[in-house]
C-alpha cells in the first residue's frame, strides 16, 4: 500500500493568510508523532485533502524561505563577512555571495548552491497538483476556492523556479498514486508560460473568494513581467488594490525546523561569521541601501552591531522565527504600472512610484531625466520594496534580457571582500542550477545566461 509520509516539518503548525483573513482551518493540522504516515485511503475525505494542502503549503514555506536567502546572498541584498574578518576562523559560505558555483578541488568548501530551495519548490508544485487529484473525487463545489488556491500556489512555485534557475527546468509530473512522468527541461520562456497557464486555470474556477482571485492576478502579472510582456502584465493587475496582500506566516515552531535555510533564523554568528550584512554598492553595481548619515529607508531596516570590535550593519527586516512573509501584495501593481507607463512614455510612471512611497510616508522622488536614469530609478524602487523577498535576481535577469544591460554592469563584480584566497573576486554565475535525480530525460541547463 502506497504511503504518503508527513514529517514534523511538513505538518507543523501552519497558517496561510490573505489580506488579514485567516485560513487557519484550511491549513492547520495537529502536529503528528515523528514518522507518522497517511495512507492513500485516508485522504479520500475532506480532512485528508486538507492534510495534503497543509503539506504543500509547508513545502512552499521552506522553498520560499530558502530561495529568498539564496537570492539575498547571491545579489547585493546581503553580504557575508567571513570569520577571518571579525576575529574568528569559522564558517565561510562564500559560494552564494561570491556568485561561485565551482570551488577548487580539495578545498573542503561547498561547491554547488544548496539544493533545498529547488527540491522544496518542486515538491510543493507536485503536491498542489496531487491535491487536485484528491479533490476531484468529491465533486464538491464548496472546495472550489481550494482548487483555485492550489493552481495559484503551484503557479508561484513554477514562477519562482523560472525566475531564479537556469533555462531548462524539468516540470515532471507525479500522480497521487506515485506514478512518475519525467519531463525534459523547459526553457525559461516555456516555464514562465506554464506559470501563466496555472494562474489562468486558477481564475477559471468559480468561487467567491476575491482574495484568491487577486493572488492569481498578481502572480500572472509578475510572470508576464519576466516574459517582457508589459502590456499583459499591466492588464493582469488592473483590478488589484494597493492594499491587497497575500502572506505566508512562519511560526516559532517552524523556525526551529527551517533554521538552516532561512536568513531570518540566522540572527546568530556562525563561527564569528556575519551572514546578513547590508553593504552599500556591493560589488560596484549594488544599490545604496543605507542613506547618508546612516539613515534607514523604512523598507530596508538595519542596525549596527559590533563583534570583536568590528562594526557591521545587519538587516532587520526579518529577525526571528515568527515571520510574516509577503508572497504577493498590491504594491506590485504600482511597480508594474510604473514600468508599463515608462515603456509607453506616459508621465504617470512617476505618479505610480510616488503613490507607493506615500504608503510608507516616504518623500516623493523626482524624474531623473534620461531614459536610463528612469530605468535605474524604477529598479531601485523595486529593490527597496521587495528587499529580501526573493525577487532581486529576477530583476537582474530582466535588466539584461529586456533592457540590454551587460550582466557585468548589473551583478556584483570585482573584488569580493568576504572571500579568502581563490574567492578574492566575484564569480561568473548568473543563475542557480537545478539538481535533478534520477530524471534521465533531463540533460542539464540549456544555458546559464541571465
Amino acid at each position: 500500500m502506497h504511503n504518503l509520509t508527513f514529517n514534523r516539518f511538513i505538518l507543523g503548525c501552519i497558517a496561510l493568510m490573505f489580506s488579514g483573513c485567516s485560513l487557519d482551518g484550511l491549513v492547520k493540522v495537529d502536529e503528528p508523532e515523528e514518522g507518522r504516515s497517511v495512507n492513500i485511503k485516508d485522504v479520500t475525505t475532506k480532512n485528508g485533502a486538507l492534510a495534503v494542502y497543509a503539506s504543500a503549503v509547508a513545502k512552499l514555506q521552506k522553498g520560499v524561505s530558502t530561495i529568498s536567502t539564496n537570492v539575498g546572498m547571491f545579489t547585493d541584498e546581503m553580504a557575508i563577512r567571513s570569520g577571518v574578518q571579525v576575529g574568528g576562523t569559522g564558517y565561510n559560505n562564500g559560494s552564494f555571495d561570491a556568485r561561485t558555483e565551482v570551488r577548487p578541488p580539495g578545498s573542503g568548501l561547498l561547491g554547488l548552491f544548496l539544493p533545498e530551495a529547488y527540491g522544496s519548490l518542486n515538491s510543493a508544485r507536485v503536491t498542489f497538483s496531487q491535491l487536485r487529484d484528491v479533490i476531484r473525487n468529491f465533486n464538491d463545489s464548496s472546495l472550489n476556492y481550494i482548487v483555485s488556491a492550489s493552481y495559484s500556489l503551484e503557479g508561484y512555485t513554477v514562477l519562482i523556479l523560472a525566475e531564479n534557475f537556469c533555462s531548462g527546468i524539468p516540470l515532471s509530473k507525479v500522480t497521487f498514486d506515485g506514478t512518475v512522468a519525467y519531463e525534459a527541461g523547459s526553457s525559461t520562456t516555456n516555464t514562465l508560460k506554464a506559470a501563466v497557464s496555472l494562474f489562468d486555470s486558477a481564475q477559471m474556477i468559480e468561487h467567491d473568494s476575491s482574495r484568491f482571485k487577486t493572488l492569481a492576478q498578481i502572480g500572472k502579472g509578475r510572470a508576464y513581467l519576466s516574459l517582457g510582456l508589459l502590456d499583459s502584465a499591466y492588464a493582469s493587475v488592473e483590478d488589484v488594490s494597493i492594499q491587497d496582500a497575500f502572506y505566508i506566516y512562519y511560526t516559532e515552531a517552524l523556525y526551529k525546523e527551517t533554521r538552516p535555510y532561512a536568513f531570518w533564523s540566522i540572527d546568530v554568528d556562525l563561527g564569528n561569521t556575519i551572514p546578513d550584512e547590508v553593504k552599500n554598492y556591493e560589488g560596484v553595481n549594488g544599490l545604496q541601501w543605507i542613506g547618508t548619515n546612516g539613515l534607514n529607508d523604512p523598507r530596508v531596516p538595519t542596525v549596527i552591531q559590533t563583534l570583536n570590535n568590528v562594526d557591521v550593519r545587519r538587516q532587520r527586516k526579518y529577525t526571528n522565527g515568527a515571520v510574516v512573509f509577503p508572497l504577493a501584495r498590491g504594491i506590485e501593481k504600482k511597480m508594474i504600472e510604473a514600468e508599463y507607463w515608462l515603456s509607453t512614455g506616459d508621465s504617470r510612471w512617476l505618479d505610480a512610484l510616488n503613490e507607493a512611497r506615500r504608503t510608507k510616508g516616504i518623500q516623493d522622488t523626482t524624474d531623473p531625466g534620461s531614459i536610463r536614469a528612469r530605468e535605474d530609478l524604477l529598479f531601485r524602487e523595486r529593490g527597496f520594496w521587495f528587499y529580501l523577498e526573493g525577487t532581486r535576481l529576477a530583476d537582474y535577469r530582466r535588466l539584461v534580457r529586456q533592457y540590454g544591460r551587460s550582466p557585468y554592469e548589473v551583478y556584483p563584480v570585482g573584488i569580493y571582500e568576504g572571500g579568502i584566497g581563490f574567492d578574492a573576486v566575484y564569480g561568473d554565475a548568473f543563475v542557480f542550477s537545478p539538481q535533478e535525480s534520477p530524471n534521465r530525460k533531463y540533460l542539464g541547463c540549456d544555458h546559464r545566461r541571465p
